[in-house]
């Protein structure tokens, strides 16, 4: 992997431009990828959040992307948008791996950071959407922490007020980031003694005081808790940041096989019976095998989870065997930055920090593979993930196959020039765009598409922008009082009715949104198109 270290940064850049270049203008899904951008219109449009709107998160990522679409020209707006995104995965991995890179010098194990780089990045994006997402918008502010932290021996008061400011940013995107600030504030504890652990938490409890104070400006405390609040529970959290990494395998005799070799492989290389630090070791390198021999299995983005155990059977095998915690903070920060990622109901999968996980198990694990000879192998098996990453992107995310989307989206909007989608989606947009232009301005669409009023310049009359269960936080009869109140129009996607991937049968269709579900078996429409059926809110005062 030395030998070509010249080229490497080269690489690194070559690879982020063809994502930003070429695979940023194909796929458009306006589900997931849309409704950032669809909250951040409505706060230019001078609106707030929890006042004017259901958000179910801390706001800093709507306000962040709002600055966005606020600078950048508007046609081709999206494309930039995607450019962006992409730059957000490569400062994440910059990042990262410059500040492993301070701390344990990568060199000295024969790998060349570029190239360390290149791979975390492409592994990080896998076939993700580069639109904005407040989990990349988490793990970006903590890997900048994270750099800042590593960068220097001995922090000083501004050093430390940046990361305390990034910790927080990180904490004010998704609930899941909350632990970032105190994990961090240990790890300055340990690394850098007790006065500069209680400056950083000076610092940032002076910026939360001022996020707070802030906030209620324009809301109240118990409206923000109202909609913030209560969204997971102590349940979901047992689910996704503990039983999710347990229970990957889905077959108890594989978890068996997986805990149960290392036993039988350290007694057959050491001839004795195995200590803890053999089996940690062994166990360490088995699921990492595992998480390989998986991926025609299972999902690609369930493939980190497991990889995820393997870093941490690394780490316990580390400390064990070096018997100190200290030597291995950085590598806990990231694991913990990772666990932060992964906290999800929808995506819960540290697949989105793939390079913090893959830069620290090649550092735990370095001695082990150089006594087996597996050095060798670190260039064509990096060639190989990187491959089969970029083979991902046949198939963007949720969209057709690469090769079937040759159908310019300008038509739609001048936002999304450059675009390139299928012809159903086209015409579904297009057929949205004449219904917005015939019944607009006071139109709205359930459950989804979340990014309309963006894309045709027009105001949501809605207190929410994407209606399904989850993002309302269950308010379903508020909003179907508040949208009865309303002098305007629903566009119901009949996708919804008709099969769309996740909500296949009616159980599945009011799980994912009671608001469309309710409309559609109790209101009357009023005209219907081959992908729309359109509803006046009148209709909806018959369903209180």
């Amino acid at each position: 992997m030395m030998r070509h270290a010249r080229l490497y940064p080269y690489l690194f850049a070559l690879v982020v431009a063809f994502y930003c270049l070429v695979l940023a203008r194909f796929g458009f899904e306006n589900w997931d990828s849309g409704f950032i951008n669809g909250f951040s219109w409505r706060l230019l449009q001078g609106e707030m959040p929890y006042r004017d709107f259901i958000y179910i998160r801390p706001p800093f990522s709507i306000y962040l992307h709002a600055i966005l679409l606020r600078v950048l020209p508007e046609t081709g707006q999206i494309y930039c948008i995607r450019i962006a995104g992409y730059l957000s995965f490569a400062l994440i991995s910059w990042c990262v791996v410059s500040g492993f890179d301070k701390v344990y010098r990568l060199r000295q194990l024969q790998l060349d950071k570029w190239a360390v780089m290149t791979l975390c990045f492409m592994a990080s994006v896998h076939n993700f959407f580069a639109d904005p997402w407040f989990t990349v918008d988490g793990i970006l502010f903590a890997s900048v922490a994270f750099y800042l932290v590593c960068r220097s021996r001995n922090l000083s008061l501004a050093q430390l007020f940046a990361v305390s400011l990034c910790c927080v940013l990180s904490a004010l995107v998704k609930q899941s980031f909350y632990p970032i600030p105190i994990g961090f504030g240990l790890w300055i504890l340990l690394k850098e003694g007790f006065r500069k652990a209680a400056f950083f938490g000076f610092f940032s409890a002076m910026l939360l005081g001022i996020f707070v104070a802030w906030l209620l400006s324009f809301t109240s405390w118990s409206l923000f808790l109202g909609q913030v609040a209560g969204v997971a529970n102590a349940g979901n959290l047992y689910d996704t940041g503990f039983m999710n990494y347990l229970h990957i395998y889905h077959n108890k005799i594989i978890f068996g096989m997986v805990m149960a070799l290392p036993l039988l492989i350290s007694w057959f290389m050491c001839r004795k019976r195995p200590t803890l630090q053999d089996y940690l070791k062994w166990l360490a390198m088995v699921i990492f095998i595992s998480a390989f021999l998986a991926v025609p299995f299972i999902r690609f983005k369930d493939v980190p989870v497991i990889f995820f155990n393997a870093v941490a059977a690394g780490l316990l095998y580390r400390i064990v065997k070096e018997k100190t915690l200290k030597p291995f903070l950085p590598v806990i920060a990231l694991m913990m930055i990772g666990w932060c990622a992964s906290l999800s109901l929808g995506y819960k999968t540290p697949v989105l920090f793939s390079g913090g996980l893959i830069v620290s198990y090649l550092w735990l694990m370095h001695e082990d593979f150089a006594a087996l000879g597996l050095r060798r192998y670190y260039t064509s098996a990096g060639l190989a993930v990187c491959a089969f990453m970029l083979l991902l992107n046949i198939h963007p995310y949720r969209s057709q196959p690469i090769t079937t989307l040759d159908c310019g989206m300008e038509a739609v909007s001048p936002k999304l020039a450059f675009i390139r989608s299928d012809k159903a989606t086209l015409e579904k947009h297009l057929e949205l765009k004449k219904l917005a232009q015939r019944f607009g301005p006071g139109y709205f669409t359930a459950p989804s598409l979340p990014l309309s009023h963006y894309l045709f310049g027009t105001q949501n009359p809605m207190p929410a922008g994407w209606l399904t269960n989850f993002e309302i936080n269950g308010k379903v009869s508020g909003l179907l009082e508040a949208a009865s109140r309303k002098k305007a129009y629903m566009f119901l996607e009949k996708s919804f009715l008709d099969g769309e991937p996740f909500i296949a049968s009616d159980q599945n269709r009011k799980d994912f949104s009671q608001f469309a579900w309710v409309i559609y078996h109790k209101c009357r429409p009023i005209m219907q198109t081959r992908h729309f059926l359109v509803y006046q809110t009148d209709e909806i005062r018959k369903t209180l």
